[in-house]
């Protein structure tokens, strides 16, 4: 009887958060998200892990849903200019790319990122603009992870290296790249050889749209920008 009524509480909630606006739906995450990222650099882990328990576990694709057909052609145009799976031998050696809205217009722009090695990898913006992939600008991005910033412009950008992680987000603002800075912690005085160091658990990590086989072949996956 308990377990019945626990799948029916679970059943009604899902109904009722269905049938929310889904403005509400947005400013929730939005609140969430902004929590998540307040309370870390506070130095409030517990706290930032609460609302970050909140989130949707996977990144909502509607910011590439919305983008032209032309917008996907020149993106997709942009991403074939790298070279992918022939070694990583020069800085346009693919690494692989992300969509996400960075200055939260409703629209992806495209992150490549590219280069030889963690030491000097890149990720380079490109904008949608007057039929073409415009660029915006070049980051450094060893060691980084990228995570959509729900409900907000931007996305979250984790640097994990050593036992060393360092948050911070990227967006764009007047056609210029911006990045703000949310903390670091050192993590080698949590770090065990069973569990390892104890990264923070940030949701909706983005597709980076390179997948392995058995054989740990790559692939490049294209089908988001068809």
């Amino acid at each position: 009887m308990k377990r019945q009524l626990k799948r029916m509480s679970v059943l009604a909630f899902a109904i009722i958060l269905a049938l929310q606006p889904v403005s509400v739906v947005q400013a929730s995450a939005r609140s969430n998200a902004a929590n998540v990222l307040k309370y870390y650099k506070k130095g409030d882990i517990s706290k930032a892990k609460k609302y970050n328990k909140k989130l949707a576990k996977k990144a909502s694709k509607s910011c590439i849903k919305k983008l032209s057909k032309k917008a996907k052609a020149a993106y997709r145009k942009a991403v074939s200019s790298y070279s992918f799976n022939q070694g990583r031998s020069t800085m346009k050696s693919l690494w692989g790319y992300y969509l996400a809205d960075l200055d939260g217009d409703k629209k992806a722009e495209l992150m490549v990122r590219h280069g030889t090695c963690e030491a000097d990898v890149q990720t380079t913006v490109y904008k949608y603009k007057n039929g073409k992939a415009k660029r915006i600008g070049t980051i450094y991005s060893g060691h980084t992870t990228y995570y959509d910033y729900p409900g907000n412009a931007g996305v979250i950008s984790v640097e994990g290296h050593m036992g060393y992680e360092a948050v911070s987000t990227l967006s764009m603002k007047g056609g210029k790249l911006k990045q703000k800075n949310y903390g670091a912690r050192d993590l080698n005085k949590t770090f065990t050889s069973s569990k390892g160091a104890d990264w923070f658990p940030f949701r909706q990590q983005l597709d980076d749209h390179i997948k392995y086989d058995a054989k740990y072949h790559a692939s490049l996956i294209l089908k988001d920008l068809k």
